[in-house]
């Protein structure tokens, strides 16, 4: 098979694959984004050598997944919950959920993980539930991007 380069349209990512993926759909290794992948141009030609002195640039070779259905998360990503305080103990405690470490495989999961803290800890022990926006450097795209949480006191 002839190999063929192309880019990821979220992210500009450079990915290398064989020329058989052209006009199928697949998620970019890099930031999940699910493109279809563009016919092979034959007047690109392969990057030139680097300046002698400099090390040579390394190809991330990633495999891309291709679907031809949904598929189920490959990863399950789970927010951590400590357990919340002895018996006979009645502390005031603070819990902090971020919306982005709720998001698993481009699902929204936030409200479910609220959800269930909130049943974990009973009605009758919620103090009081807090909005919050914050600002945070993401990875993926190498932008800062506001988010929201919420902070939740209760007693444990």
């Amino acid at each position: 098979m002839e190999e063929m380069h192309f880019e990821c349209p979220g992210c500009k990512q450079p990915i290398k694959g064989e020329s058989s993926l052209a006009g199928k759909e697949i998620q970019c290794p890099s930031c999940s984004h699910t493109f279809t992948v563009p016919k092979p141009e034959t007047s690109k030609t392969e990057p030139k050598a680097p300046p002698k002195g400099l090390p040579p640039k390394v190809d991330k070779k990633f495999k891309v997944p291709v679907y031809e259905k949904k598929q189920e998360a490959l990863i399950e990503h789970t927010v951590v919950e400590e357990e919340f305080g002895v018996k006979g103990e009645r502390e005031i405690r603070i819990k902090t959920i971020k919306r982005m470490e709720c998001i698993e495989v481009g699902r929204d999961n936030f409200d479910a993980v609220v959800s269930k803290l909130l049943g974990k800890i009973g009605e009758e022990n919620v103090i009081s539930i807090h909005p919050l926006n914050y600002t945070g450097f993401d990875s993926g795209s190498q932008k800062y991007l506001t988010d929201y949480a919420v902070m939740i006191v209760f007693r444990g």
